[in-house]
């Protein structure tokens, strides 16, 4: 990327690795039971399947593990991507290109005409790409995206915000896919001590366990190079669209109540899941905040 700014030209180069096979979604979404739910929605006939996660973060690899579970004997799976940074196996794979005319809307739409049993759009984000992918999702393709959001309730929310019709879009989904990546703590230089009030607040545990909860730290050293970290875990929550789940899409509820009503159908959430590897020693309480983005 290149970006003239007044005090002179500011290149960008990114380094994307495209060797190997992709990370399979157990690894990615930290949890089999989660990755069980995303296989049994890209197993569908049709539907949407949407993955996301904040910006620079795992949506990305996601989708390519996705587009790769899609792939199968006799099965058409076509992607319009942005660009293709990955070449995958069995997938038959387009670049936008805005001088050619293909967009996300353009390319998903002669995918659509072009009798494909699974496409994958790269990013939603746009009203005419939604527009299609739901009109598509309800059809005979599977539609498999990504979108920019922090968690499965909000990314239903965002959908709307961008142009998908409440009922249109509940009867398109089949599965939202939250990923988060933290920071795992050095186990060479790791140490612990007890809990302040601050992390207890952070981990959602009660007051009385001051003094009493030992948490994972970690001051650096010559294997973590002073930073206190040893690599990445993940995270997930994975949005089945239950009955009562599928009725808040549909009457546009805002994100705290499909939060809920997800809840009380045994949603696992990113936080759970977060908050459940610090207290087993694997990462800090300061990461935990950094990615639900609450002060700590």
């Amino acid at each position: 990327t290149v970006l003239s700014t007044v005090q002179g030209t500011r290149v960008t180069f990114r380094l994307v690795e495209n060797g190997g096979p992709p990370e399979s979604l157990d690894e990615l979404l930290g949890s089999p039971v989660a990755a069980e739910d995303l296989r049994t929605a890209l197993g569908r006939r049709n539907g949407l399947v949407v993955l996301c996660s904040p910006t620079h973060s795992t949506r990305q690899a996601l989708l390519r593990s996705a587009m790769s579970e899609l792939v199968g004997p006799g099965r058409t799976v076509l992607s319009i991507e942005d660009p293709v940074e990955h070449l995958v196996q069995g997938v038959e794979q387009v670049d936008v290109d805005p001088r050619a005319s293909v967009t996300f809307a353009t390319g998903l739409h002669s995918i659509l005409r072009s009798d494909a049993d699974a496409a994958a759009v790269g990013e939603l984000i746009d009203p005419e790409t939604i527009r299609l992918a739901t009109r598509g999702a309800v059809g005979t393709c599977l539609v498999v995206t990504t979108l920019a959001a922090g968690s499965a309730a909000e990314a239903a929310c965002r959908l709307r915000e961008l142009g998908a019709e409440s009922g249109s879009l509940a009867d398109a989904l089949a599965c939202i896919a939250a990923g988060r990546r933290l920071r795992a703590i050095c186990l060479e230089c790791r140490t612990s001590s007890y809990a302040t009030l601050d992390e207890l607040t952070i981990l959602g545990r009660p007051p009385e366990e001051d003094g009493r909860r030992l948490l994972a730290r970690s001051n650096g050293c010559a294997a973590c190079d002073g930073t206190g970290h040893g690599g990445w875990l993940h995270v997930s929550e994975t949005l089945a669209l239950a009955d009562g789940v599928r009725r808040a899409v549909a009457t546009g509820a805002p994100r705290e109540e499909i939060e809920r009503v997800a809840a009380e159908a045994g949603m696992r959430t990113v936080a759970d899941a977060a908050v459940e590897l610090c207290l087993e020693g694997m990462t800090t309480a300061s990461e935990v905040a950094r990615i639900l983005g609450v002060a700590g």
